[in-house]
């Protein structure tokens, strides 16, 4: 094969999430992207820090909400205007990745692009580095739409797992496998079955592709989305890009795309990473006490156990209660079993419908 020559490879945030699942700190107007969960830089700022130094500043687009249009420059005055994309209402990832994707090209030409989720908390930086280089390398050889998968360190239900067929290709002596199967968020049994084979990843939503690849396999898959971007302009006004999102189907890019095309490839990260997308995700990066707690703030129990507090302003005693979680914010308290901290969502749902101000 004939080896690939494009333009210098593109890095695609998306960041129009609103973090449902961490209410009452992340709120519509106020998402957990742009929080500064660990009172350092916000998890928006930590993704274009990690990005920069492998596809340089000038080389990264973002697409987010409307709403979020006056907060994104604050986060990143570095990504020019023109490469920061407004979607009027969410429509899930496919269509955020096929209007980055048209629109990178519309721009520079056929390239290699890749997309990051803005909200995921990534250590180990070199392997992170090394996993992204060696697609991107792969790609000069091989016409393959990339899914970077994270080894499992545990039996995870919040996480989708994707299952690795055969070995495709060899890049920097680490192998390339097919990508068989995405499944999204298995019970306990089968997230024990997948990890105990090793033949599943955890789905961390990375994926890096050559433009005319990825938009190919819309026009497949999703015809009448790649019908209705052809003709959008670069730079497309917000009326344009409006009418699109108007007509075009609610889907996402594991659905879409990956799940239905032939040419998908994993690569086996060794970094540690984990999106974040729960309490229980975040309780793992703070340290526990010998009852099992863990806390960001004040915290005093008394014969309790298997907790974790997040308060922001005020002290927080727990007596006599177990696997809880605890979150403090000026105007809300959410205390939650551990177990069902992926069922927050309605929460913030019922606070819309019934028009209360800590939905916003």
């Amino acid at each position: 094969m004939t080896p690939w020559r494009g333009g210098r490879p593109q890095a695609i945030i998306l960041a129009g999430g609103q973090g449902q699942r961490f209410w009452p700190l992340s709120r519509v107007d106020r998402p957990k992207q742009l929080l500064n969960i660990f009172g350092g830089v916000t998890l928006l700022r930590s993704t274009y820090e990690r990005l920069k130094f492998i596809f340089g500043p000038e080389n990264i687009w973002l697409v987010t909400l409307e709403r979020y249009k006056n907060a994104i420059p604050v986060q990143l005055p570095e990504v020019p205007p023109d490469q920061i994309l407004l979607e009027p209402f969410g429509r899930n990832t496919a269509p955020s990745i096929a209007l980055a994707a048209h629109l990178v090209e519309k721009k520079i030409g056929p390239t290699t692009a890749a997309v990051f989720p803005c909200d995921h908390i990534i250590t180990g930086r070199e392997q992170f580095n090394l996993a992204v280089e060696t697609c991107l390398k792969a790609l000069e050889t091989e016409d393959l739409i990339v899914t970077i998968g994270v080894k499992p360190r545990g039996f995870e239900t919040g996480f989708g797992y994707i299952r690795k067929g055969r070995k495709l290709a060899t890049v920097n002596s680490i192998p390339l496998f097919r990508g068989e199967r995405f499944v999204e968020k298995p019970d306990r049994k089968r997230a024990e079955a997948f990890v105990r084979s090793k033949q599943y990843v955890w789905n961390a939503g990375m994926f890096i592709f050559r433009t005319p690849t990825m938009l190919a396999a819309f026009k497949k898959h999703l015809p009448k989305l790649y019908k209705l971007l052809s003709p959008l302009p670069h730079p497309p006004s917000a009326d344009q890009i409006r009418a699109l999102y108007e007509k075009c189907p609610s889907d996402s890019i594991d659905y879409a795309v990956m799940e239905k095309s032939k040419n998908i490839a994993v690569y086996p990260g060794n970094f540690v990473w984990s999106d974040v997308g729960s309490w229980s995700a975040l309780e793992r990066f703070f340290e526990k006490d010998a009852s099992g707690i863990a806390a960001k703030g004040r915290v005093v129990q008394i014969q309790s156990k298997d907790c974790f507090v997040f308060n922001t302003t005020r002290l927080v005693a727990l007596v006599g209660v177990e696997n809880l979680h605890v979150v403090e914010t000026d105007d809300a308290i959410l205390i939650c079993r551990r177990d069902l901290d992926q069922n927050i969502k309605p929460v913030v749902h019922a606070l819309n419908d019934k028009g209360w101000k800590e939905f916003v």
